[in-house]
């Protein structure tokens, strides 16, 4: 059930466009997560999710360098797009003693109450678009994206 619609209009010399995107409302974000960022800055992605039974699973962090402009042609062959190759995933913090794959410990800090942070650095050390999604476990097995957001970080 969606809770959320989100809706686009645009009105120029080539006519008139709607959009829309319907959403459900998982979690709330805390107001300070910024928009932009500097090379080794690290920010504090923090809130709660609204519905105990999906709790936090990890935090994607996609990388892709900052935009740039296309050719007619280039823009012809463009029919989708989604999210880029390079990622990078924040998983719990495991229990002590208790490591991951990669031979971390996991720094997304999850709380019974719903509650969760994770601190995000940009390891790339490049300038460019992050976008972080924050995945809930879903039923199923199907896990649920809650947030998508996007940071310019520049050096």
């Amino acid at each position: 059930m969606h809770t959320h619609v989100g809706v686009g209009l645009d009105y120029s010399h080539r006519g008139f466009r709607m959009t829309q995107e319907f959403i459900k409302h998982y979690v709330d974000l805390s107001d300070d997560v910024p928009r932009e960022a500097r090379l080794g800055q690290t920010i504090l992605l923090s809130g709660r999710v609204l519905n105990t039974k999906h709790p936090p699973k990890s935090v994607a962090v996609f990388y892709e360098p900052l935009p740039c402009p296309m050719t007619v042609v280039e823009l012809n062959r463009t029919y989708s797009y989604g999210l880029p190759d390079d990622v990078e995933y924040e998983y719990p913090v495991s229990r002590p003693g208790r490591f991951y794959s990669d031979g971390s410990t996991g720094s997304l800090i999850t709380h019974a109450d719903g509650r969760f942070e994770c601190e995000v650095s940009f390891k790339r050390e490049l300038r460019g678009l992050y976008t972080i999604c924050l995945w809930l476990k879903g039923r199923g097995g199907h896990d649920i994206l809650a947030t998508h957001l996007t940071i310019r970080v520049r050096g």
